[in-house]
């Protein structure tokens, strides 16, 4: 007998009100006025519709969930561990295969189709590695920049979710389509994820400072500070400053200077931002 559930991408057993909602959903994405010059997509929706009609007769879904149970109970009178395992698995995978082709078919009727997500996500990580390159020297006191910083670190989490889901979806589906294991897409977005978490903000931090290093170079201002005080760390003071006739407060590195040496502490800092400073003798 035919598994139903496994064909609308369903667990054994689910109640009439999950098939209908899963039906729904799935009637949206297959349907033929949506996919006017699909076959495949249009001999799913025969099959969907013709699963829904199955398990929405209460006699045939018992007879349905009978089959599975005096499946499942001779099984186990065989004990056989591995045979229920490998069932088990192929189980699980038929679902993710289902669930893989129906997210598939949901993002390429949309607007924004898997490769329009990863170029819009590709995009907009680009343009926030950029705005956190050029601001990473903020004055971090200035409440209304560290609350946009923090929406600009989770909207940069957002959009990679977006790429790393887009992607994965993409490559799983043509591994489907050439019967292949997905495996590989899952390990291949691992890998894009923990590229893009970790490493991006470590390279964008380090382009921070080369940038900074390099605009320091050139056409540097000195000042004297007009107050100096110590941090919670050791290593950093707020420092006071008058720049463009502008009153900065920023935090920096001390690098290694005696508190006690305020009066030849001067500060040198860019004249275009002079938030890119540091402490010299």
């Amino acid at each position: 007998m035919t598994n139903h559930y496994l064909r609308l991408g369903l667990k054994d057993y689910s109640n009439l009100e999950t098939i209908k909602n899963q039906y729904r959903k799935l009637a949206k994405i297959y349907h033929p006025d949506k996919n006017p010059n699909n076959p495949k997509a249009q001999h799913k929706f025969q099959v969907v519709a013709h699963s829904y009609q199955f398990l929405n007769d209460p006699h045939k879904k018992a007879a349905l969930d009978n089959y599975l149970q005096d499946s499942r109970d001779k099984s186990r009178q065989r004990g056989n561990a591995k045979e229920r395992t490998e069932a088990a698995q192929r189980k699980r995978e038929a679902l993710k295969r289902q669930e893989i082709e129906h997210r598939y078919y949901k993002y390429a009727q949309s607007k924004f189709t898997p490769t329009r997500r990863m170029l819009i996500a590709i995009f907009f990580l680009t343009s926030l590695c950029t705005f956190f390159i050029m601001n990473y020297f903020q004055n971090y006191e200035n409440r209304s920049m560290v609350v946009i910083l923090a929406f600009c670190a989770l909207t940069f989490a957002a959009f990679i979710y977006l790429l790393v889901d887009a992607y994965y979806v993409n490559h799983a589906y043509h591994s489907l389509k050439k019967n292949q294991s997905i495996e590989h897409a899952v390990r291949k977005s691992g890998y894009i994820f923990l590229l893009l978490f970790f490493a991006t903000p470590l390279l964008g931090s380090i382009l921070a400072n080369v940038r900074r290093s390099a605009l320091l170079r050139f056409n540097t201002h000195i000042a004297k500070p007009l107050s100096i005080e110590e941090h919670a760390r050791d290593q950093e003071w707020m420092v006071t400053f008058y720049a463009n006739y502008e009153l900065y407060t920023c935090k920096m590195d001390s690098h290694g200077l005696s508190i006690q040496d305020k009066n030849r502490i001067k500060i040198a800092y860019y004249p275009g931002d002079p938030r890119l400073c540091e402490l010299i003798k």
